[in-house]
């Protein structure tokens, strides 16, 4: 038995190692066997890792650049003078590197040629696209280049897209399989576990929406200077501009509160003297955590789900309703955070362990048929 396992350690070092030349030796052999000396040189050169990590190299200079610099910089400064030179000289070593590539596969002749592979279709728009910058920057037209600044700089930045070809991650399939294997089961084991959730998560932006919708659009502004029956108006609702000319003063720190007017004010927070619950135009904390409308209302949920500055619209809603509100946010933190989603990570945890055992399962029975089928073929050609 020992010795069939080294026989078989030593073939798997030899597939590892046949694994290992994938990228540059079997590729040149499998489809550009029938090529020269010549080319198959410079294939073997493109494709080495030092080439490839060399040219991403150039990609992150290139980003470090347009960091340091300013995004549009004055035609006189040496920042642009830096920039556009940048440009220009690294979009001649893209080409080249494109020629050479064109060179060594071939345009079209068959599958792994340079226009019949995605990696380097992708490229050559790429390079396209540098050009395109490189002309405006000749031909001195800054200000056609500004107006669509963020187009190159979003090609730039997909040109760094090709560091995932050189992860080991994303080369090994085994890898890929297992991680489909899991997401595919996991999602099946907690299909319901989901529903329950989504189904939690749309009755709490129901209830948020039904209970909170626009409490927070009152706060405590200074009326300093106002007179007695000026402040009875503003506390009645009327509003700011219809009562006075003077510039609206929210005060520091801001605190939501609730008006006069509302049922039951004094459950809320009352504004101090010489400041007055006033409406506002804008919804709270930029129009994200509040339950104005349904789509808020999820953000909300979803923010207090992972326990996340929950705390903030938590504090504002007691300040703008009353302090029983809290029970809304520690209820979505019992029942959604403690259990559902605990539950989810449990389910998915069996699913990883579940995988585990199967593949080892899998393992030792492949193991097993092996030495069977040894032994057998021993006990065949033993002589009678």
């Amino acid at each position: 038995m020992t010795v069939v396992l080294s026989h078989r350690s030593k073939g798997k070092d030899a597939d590892k190692e046949s694994t290992d030349l994938d990228d540059v030796e079997q590729e040149i052999m499998r489809f550009h066997k029938d090529r020269g000396l010549c080319v198959k040189a410079v294939i073997g050169f493109v494709l080495h890792p030092i080439f490839e990590w060399t040219m991403m190299l150039t990609h992150f200079l290139s980003m470090g650049v347009i960091i340091a610099c300013s995004s549009s910089p004055r035609r006189d400064s040496f920042e642009y003078v830096v920039l556009t030179s940048t440009i220009i000289v690294l979009t001649a070593v893209y080409t080249v590197e494109a020629l050479v590539k064109m060179f060594a596969f071939g345009l079209v002749q068959d599958i792994k040629s340079y226009f019949r592979r995605t990696t380097t279709i992708t490229e050559f728009i790429l390079l396209l696209t540098a050009w395109v910058e490189v002309i405006l920057i000749i031909m001195n037209r800054k200000e056609q280049r500004d107006k669509i600044g963020a187009f190159f700089v979003f090609w730039r930045v997909l040109r760094v897209g090709r560091l995932l070809r050189r992860i080991p991650f994303l080369k090994n399939q085994d890898a890929l399989n297992s991680m489909a294997k899991l997401i595919k089961k996991g999602m099946l084991n907690s299909s319901f576990v989901c529903v329950l959730i989504a189904t939690y998560v749309i009755f709490n932006c129901c209830l948020g929406v039904s209970f909170f919708r626009g409490k927070l659009r009152f706060k405590c502004a200074a009326v300093g200077g106002l007179g007695a029956e000026q402040i009875a108006r503003l506390e009645v609702g009327e509003d700011w501009r219809n009562v006075t000319s003077a510039p609206l003063v929210y005060s520091l720190p801001e605190r939501f509160c609730r008006p006069r007017w509302h049922a039951m004010w004094f459950l809320g927070y009352g504004c101090s003297e010489q400041q007055v619950c006033m409406g506002v135009d804008e919804a709270a904390f930029e129009g994200l955590l509040n339950f104005d409308h349904l789509g808020s209302a999820v953000f909300t949920v979803l923010v207090t789900l992972v326990i996340q500055d929950f705390e903030v619209p938590m504090l504002a809603l007691m300040d703008g309703t009353a302090p029983v509100s809290c029970v809304f946010f520690v209820s979505i933190v019992v029942v959604g955070f403690l259990f559902l989603l605990n539950y989810f990570y449990a389910i998915l945890c069996l699913t990883v362990l579940s995988l585990r055992l199967d593949g080892a399962g899998a393992a030792r029975a492949s193991q097993h048929g092996v030495l069977l089928q040894i032994q057998a073929d021993r006990v065949s050609a033993a002589p009678a």
